[in-house]
């Protein structure tokens, strides 16, 4: 018998897709107090207690004036009871669904509006056997066609729901959802963005969530809207962007422990770098602090900037990024290998090197400096006291650590809390998740993943911390790290660690196994239309999956973009809902799980301040955009220097660089091309409609003639054969320093978003460089 009516309900998801949604187009929970009217949703619904009472109220008062004179009116009233308390039923968006309510207003005292769809034959009987009550108590609503109305009118806009086949249902269904895999929609906050990275909460009681972007500027959503003023821009102390998928720029952000009382906060990106000689770094990457405004708590004081730390890659790829505060108020940072590939640094390369900083997690002090030294060295540092060994280190051998996180734990038990999560990029086998624990050695570069990479290093290795999980690159080709879910609102996501991938655009979930601490993977699906609507997306979301965050309240976000294009606003913010489970709001309304690393507990005792001997000086305060320098190699440039290292950069990387040198230019939007296309110098004339992917850009008139570029479909910029019907980039360039795109179409806001990126391209000149054609295989 248990048997056949799993196979009933099967076939019912199968053939309906059927999926619990409230009237608030949220899951359903397990209300935190029973109900005692609409008893029968205590166990699952969409109701609290005060929902319930209002419920009851509503009825008592209709039902006041009613003469029981028919044989049937308890019965009828039971029924009636019944049909109201399907605003509480875990189906109540589709049950009110209905083809004759343009909007559903239950504050209405309309009792025809507070009912729900019918099964036709169950309208036809209640309107029968029920008449006198019906009658007394719809008045003039009752309906003059009782056939037509409980065949037609008021039947779901999806017939698979109706009253009571549905709640019969229900009750099968509570032990399968208990069983089915594991699928999560997406709730978008915010999108048009360039490259979103961090979702950073302060901590401070406000609830604001900070989104930082690639470019260099920080925003604020507040009440999941996202604030007209950035909270700070220093896009133009940033690096020039101008690849698809540079790892360089604005990477991370973190604020003090104490934020709401200091208004201090820090910020991790990259800068140029010149010099006179020869040329020892790509770039640096720069570790600062500033601090919010004093008249406004939405807005940051840019005037005044100390930076903490430089540090010299030697690539531009393989940065790391992350900030983060532990519970033991000390900062930790999180840095990659130096970048190329192989890690090709010196004999054991950087990740096994600890006398340099590159591939390790740092740990410094930053409230304990002087004049000459901007941060310390806790004097429990793994390190601290070893000769060549450089004391910021906490843990090393990593690759690229993107995304760290700490775990918030528990929240009944604290079990967990102050766990360090990574994820690291593997090279080109496999991606990793790693625990970071003090003075932990992580295996690149002669491991990756649980396999040998440099089998010279990887057999003498001794105490080396193994992933506990890692994937393939059949699965993934770059692993995205995020955080275990300690929010309230989703029960079934609590304790899993969820991560990403950006290659494939993948969800995974690991739960720890608590018996033998082992972690078991799942991938997480992605709801289809008939489950992710009412504003959820799901299979059909940005795929690039950049970053994940966290709000105040332990929910989780994830940050993803159409394409990875660092100027392009092509990014997004989601929140990520379970469709099928959520908690009381009564209990979430309570619920409070403290985030590592704010108001932390004292440091621990032995952690004091380390002797700043052999740590580089530094003055404590710079005047932002100027910069005082930690050393001679952030001596800002003149305009010459400017153009000379650019078109430098270009020739020695010109395949990288082929779409910013090979047409000089800095804009460009997307259009879709039907018509044909001239070969031999990529332009063709508009015969058909060009469809704009950005809104609020007008399309091309007929008969004007476009130049074109393929966009790139990996890290490598390579030139392509143009076809007909595919997405390219139509191209503008620059004359006496203004800008010039190829038609008049161009409106002026998005003129005037670009008018820096555009003047700044009009200052460079990379020559010939790649006036041929690149030859598509080329790397």
């Amino acid at each position: 018998m248990k048997t056949s009516s799993l196979l009933f309900v099967l076939a019912f998801f199968s053939s309906a897709s059927p999926h619990p949604q409230c009237l608030n187009f949220l899951p359903p929970f397990v209300p935190h107090y029973p109900l005692s009217f609409c008893y029968q949703h205590s166990s699952l619904g969409c109701c609290t207690a005060d929902d319930d009472y209002r419920i009851s109220q509503y009825l008592t008062e209709q039902l006041y004036y009613i003469t029981p004179s028919h044989l049937d009116t308890e019965t009828c009233i039971t029924h009636l009871r019944s049909l109201i308390c399907s605003q509480c039923s875990s189906w109540s968006q589709h049950l009110y669904d209905r083809g004759d309510l343009q909007q559903l207003n239950l504050s209405d005292s309309s009792l025809l509006l507070r009912l729900p769809a019918m099964c036709p034959h169950f309208c036809r009987s209640l309107f029968t056997n029920c008449s006198q009550l019906f009658t007394q108590l719809l008045g003039h609503e009752y309906p003059v066609d009782t056939d037509d109305y409980c065949d037609n009118i008021q039947k779901s806009s999806d017939t698979s729901y109706c009253y009571p086949f549905t709640e019969d249902t229900s009750r099968q269904l509570q032990s399968v959802f208990q069983m089915s895999q594991t699928c999560v929609c997406l709730k978008p906050i915010v999108s048009n963005l360039r490259n979103p990275l961090a979702a950073v909460s302060p901590g401070d009681g406000s609830k604001r969530l900070f989104i930082i972007e690639q470019i260099g500027i920080i925003h604020i959503i507040k009440n999941q809207k996202l604030l007209p003023q950035p909270f700070l821009d220093m896009s133009n102390s940033v690096v020039d962007l101008f690849i698809r998928a540079d790892e360089r720029g604005l990477l991370g952000m973190a604020f003090h422990p104490n934020y709401k009382t200091n208004g201090r906060f820090y910020v991790y990106y990259s800068v140029w770098v010149y010099f006179t000689g020869r040329r020892r770094a790509a770039h640096v990457s720069r570790i600062s602090e500033l601090h919010v405004s004093r008249s406004n708590p939405d807005v940051a004081d840019g005037s005044m900037e100390r930076v903490v730390m430089e540090i010299e890659q030697p690539s531009f790829n393989h940065n790391g990024g992350q900030l983060a505060f532990g519970d033991d108020g000390f900062l930790y940072l999180f840095l990659g290998d130096g970048g190329k590939g192989g890690d090709p640094f010196g004999k054991i390369g950087n990740g096994q090197n600890r006398s340099t900083l590159l591939g390790s997690v740092l740990r410094i002090d930053i409230d304990n400096y002087n004049n000459t030294h901007s941060y310390s060295v806790p004097t429990c540092n793994p390190f601290v006291g070893i000769p060549g060994v450089r004391p910021e280190i906490y843990s090393y051998g990593l690759r690229n650590p993107w995304r760290c996180s700490f775990d918030r734990g528990n929240h009944a038990t604290g079990s967990g809390r102050g766990r360090l999560f990574c994820g690291d990029v593997g090279q080109n086998k496999y991606e990793e998740v790693d625990i970071i624990e003090k003075g932990g050695n992580y295996g690149w570069r002669g491991k990756e993943g649980f396999a040998c990479f440099k089998q010279s290093q990887c057999h003498n290795m001794k105490d080396e911390r193994l992933p506990i999980f890692a994937y393939n690159h059949t699965v993934g080709k770059s692993i995205t790290g995020g955080h275990v879910y300690r929010g309230c609102q989703f029960p079934f996501l609590q304790g899993k660690y969820i991560l990403g991938d950006y290659v494939s655009g993948r969800l995974f979930a690991l739960s720890e196994n608590q018996s033998n601490g082992k972690w078991q993977p799942e991938e997480l699906c992605l709801g289809d239309k008939s489950i992710c609507h009412g504003g959820l997306v799901g299979q059909d979301f940005f795929r690039g999956i950049l970053s994940f965050g966290e709000d105040e309240e332990g929910e989780l976000y994830m940050l993803a973009a159409r394409e990875a294009f660092p100027t392009f606003p092509l990014g997004i913010v989601y929140q990520i809902i379970d469709p099928f489970r959520r908690a009381s709001p009564e209990e979430c309304a309570t619920y409070h799980n403290r985030p590592v690393g704010v108001h932390p507990l004292p440091p621990l005792a032995d952690c004091g301040l380390h002797s700043t001997d052999g740590l580089p000086t530094q003055s404590s305060t710079t005047t932002r955009p100027a910069a005082t320098p930690m050393t001679a190699i952030t001596v800002s440039p003149s305009q010459q220097q400017l153009r000379e290292h650019k078109c430098k950069e270009c020739q020695r990387k010109k395949t990288y660089y082929q779409q910013y040198c090979r047409y000089n230019y800095d804009y460009s939007i997307h259009m879709s091309v039907n018509n044909t296309i001239n070969q031999q110098d990529g332009t063709a004339t508009i015969t058909g409609k060009l469809i704009d992917i950005f809104s609020g850009l007008p399309t091309r008139p007929q008969g004007s003639t476009i130049q074109l570029v393929k966009s790139a479909d990996s890290l490598w910029c390579r030139c392509h054969r143009f076809l007909p019907g595919h997405q390219y980039m139509v191209m503008g360039h620059i004359e006496n320093n203004q800008p010039i795109v190829n038609t008049d179409s161009l409106v002026s806001a998005w003129k005037a978003v670009w008018k820096l990126k555009l003047k700044k391209a009009a200052t460079r000149s990379c020559g010939d460089i790649a006036q041929q054609p690149v030859d598509s295989q080329t790397q």
